[in-house]
C-alpha cells in the first residue's frame, strides 16, 4: 500500500535525478571532481571586492581571514610535503648507486642512465622553486575586522602580509640582484671558478660560462606576478616548476619519437599532461562549478607546452608568459575573469 507508493515515487525521483545528471554530464562531472577535492564548493564571488569568508581558529576575536583568490591550502600541503619529503629522501635515502638501481629498474636504459641521475639531482633542486608560488599564496591573505569576524566587515589592508604590487618589487629586486652576480661571472673569471665549482653537481655543461636558469627563473617569476592576476601567476609558476621537471625527466628517461634535437614527444605529452591536472586542481577550487575549467587549464596547458619548445628564448621565461597569456583569454572568453581575485593592486 502507503510503503509500496513511497518506493515507486522514490524509485521515479531518482530516476528523474539520474537524467538530469545525464543531461547536465558537464556540472554533474565537474560537482563529483570538486567534491572529490575537498567536499565543498569554493567560489569567488563575481562582485569586486567581496572576499570568501575563512574560519581561522589561531584569529584574535572580532576578526575573520580572507583569501584572496580562494582556498589553495591543501594544494599547497600536499605540493610542499611532497617536495620536502623527495629531497630529504634524496639526501638522506637515495645514494647513487640506489638512485641508478631505482631508475633502471622503472625502464631506464643503461646508457641514459648517467645523464637521467644528473638531471634528477638538478630537478630536485629545482623543487626549491615552489617557495615562490606557496609564498605569494599565503602573503595573498588579509585580515578583516568586524563584529564576530562578519564577512560584510571592512578589510584592515595593514594585516595584508603582502600585496600583488608588493610581490612583483620583491621579485623584480630579486631579478636584479640575479643578474649583478651573473654579470659578476661574465666579468671576473676568478669569480666565475668559484660559482661553478660550489655549483657544479646543479649546472648543466653548458652554463658554466653563460647565465644560469636561476636568472630566466626569476625574470619568469616576475613577468608573471607582474603581469597577470594572481591565480593565473600562481599557477603558470606551478607550470614552469612541475610542468618543465615532467618534460625533462621524461624526455630523457624515454624519449624516442623527436620532434626537435632536444625536444621529444614523449616529454612534451608529459608537460602537457603535468600542467593540464595542475590547472584543473586549481581552476576547479577557485571558480564556481558552473564554469567549465578544464577549458582555462587546457588552454594553460597548451600555452606551457609550446612555451617549453620554444627555441630561441629560455623556457623559465617563455612558459609563465604563455601559459599566463592563454590562461587570461580564457577566463576573458568565458566572462570570469572579474571573478578571480586582483591581489589588491
Amino acid at each position: 500500500g502507503s510503503s509500496a507508493s513511497k518506493n515507486r515515487h522514490g524509485a521515479t525521483a531518482r530516476r528523474r535525478h539520474r537524467c538530469c545528471c545525464c543531461c547536465c554530464w558537464r556540472c554533474c562531472w565537474r560537482w563529483r571532481f570538486a567534491r572529490a577535492l575537498s567536499g565543498t564548493t569554493l567560489p569567488i564571488s563575481e562582485r569586486k571586492g567581496e572576499r570568501r569568508k575563512e574560519t581561522m581558529s589561531i584569529l584574535p576575536q572580532g576578526y575573520a581571514a580572507y583569501s584572496v583568490i580562494g582556498d589553495l591550502h591543501s594544494v599547497f600541503a600536499i605540493l610542499v610535503a611532497v617536495a620536502v619529503g623527495w629531497l630529504v629522501a634524496f639526501k638522506v635515502v637515495f645514494t647513487r648507486q640506489l638512485l641508478r638501481s631505482f631508475l633502471h629498474g622503472i625502464g631506464v636504459s643503461l646508457r641514459r642512465l648517467a645523464r637521467v641521475v644528473r638531471e634528477v639531482r638538478r630537478k630536485s633542486f629545482h623543487l626549491l622553486g615552489l617557495f615562490v608560488p606557496t609564498a605569494y599564496y599565503l602573503g595573498l591573505h588579509t585580515v578583516a575586522r568586524g563584529p564576530g569576524g562578519d564577512e560584510g566587515a571592512e578589510i584592515d589592508r595593514t594585516r595584508v602580509l603582502f600585496s600583488r604590487s608588493d610581490a612583483s618589487a620583491l621579485l623584480g629586486a630579486t631579478f636584479a640582484v640575479v643578474a649583478i652576480a651573473e654579470l659578476l661571472r661574465k666579468l671576473s673569471p676568478s669569480f666565475n671558478g668559484l660559482f661553478v665549482r660550489v655549483c657544479a653537481s646543479l649546472l648543466r655543461p653548458k652554463e658554466a660560462n653563460r647565465a644560469t636558469g636561476v636568472l630566466f627563473y626569476s625574470c619568469g617569476c616576475f613577468l608573471a606576478v607582474y603581469l597577470f592576476k594572481p591565480v593565473v601567476a600562481i599557477s603558470s609558476m606551478l607550470f614552469l616548476v612541475l610542468g618543465d621537471a615532467a618534460a625533462a625527466l621524461v624526455g630523457m628517461s624515454y624519449g624516442k619519437i623527436r620532434i626537435s634535437a632536444r625536444k621529444s614527444l614523449e616529454g612534451t605529452l608529459a608537460c602537457l599532461t603535468t600542467c593540464f591536472v595542475i590547472g584543473l586542481v586549481i581552476f576547479a577550487r577557485v571558480l564556481p562549478m558552473s564554469i567549465p575549467v578544464e577549458y582555462i587549464a587546457f588552454a594553460g596547458a597548451l600555452g606551457a607546452t609550446i612555451g617549453e619548445l620554444f627555441p630561441y628564448i629560455d623556457d623559465n621565461v617563455t612558459i609563465p608568459v604563455l601559459s599566463g597569456v592563454c590562461m587570461t583569454l580564457s577566463l576573458l572568453r568565458l566572462g570570469v575573469y572579474e571573478a578571480v581575485g586582483s591581489g589588491y593592486d
